[in-house]
């Protein structure tokens, strides 16, 4: 039987899941490190460690990849992508209210990124919500049969 062709929105949840799974591999590696900035205490979250935070963000990065991966219903997989760009965004937008950011780069991606950090996360956020909104709707609008 042959198979289906791919459709953009097959390819729309994997590409989340290879910028997830890079933003966990990058953040993990991070932790791992021994930089004295990171036993700082987060702007935001002041009760986790900057470490704490990266390891948090990356269990849950984690976990929305393996249930992309294991869910069949897009509906499913484009709410719980259009849920975790939302909670990036309100933590980015809460950082940068309470005085965070003060450098001249987020450590989304625990630093490797340096300067390009700012850009790559708030992209992937953008790509995650607009992308998860339009299949959102494209599904909720009837379509015609051809």
């Amino acid at each position: 039987m042959p198979r289906p062709p791919f459709q953009f929105s097959t390819i729309y949840v994997r590409s989340i899941s290879v910028a997830l799974s890079s933003a966990v591999i990058l953040k993990l590696l991070a932790a791992s490190l021994s930089s004295p900035k990171l036993a700082q205490p987060d702007d935001l979250l002041w009760f986790f460690s900057q470490r704490q935070v990266l390891m948090l963000a990356s269990l849950l990065e984690l976990v929305v990849v393996l249930l992309l991966a294991k869910w069949r219903s897009q509906k499913r997989s484009f709410e719980l992508i259009l849920w975790l760009g939302a909670v990036f965004l309100l933590y980015h937008v809460f950082n940068s209210l309470v005085g965070g950011h003060n450098e001249s780069h987020c450590n989304c991606f625990g630093g490797f990124l340096s300067r390009f950090e700012n850009i790559a996360s708030l992209g992937i956020t953008a790509w995650m919500l607009s992308g998860s909104l339009v299949m959102l709707l494209k599904k909720a609008t009837p379509q015609e049969n051809s």
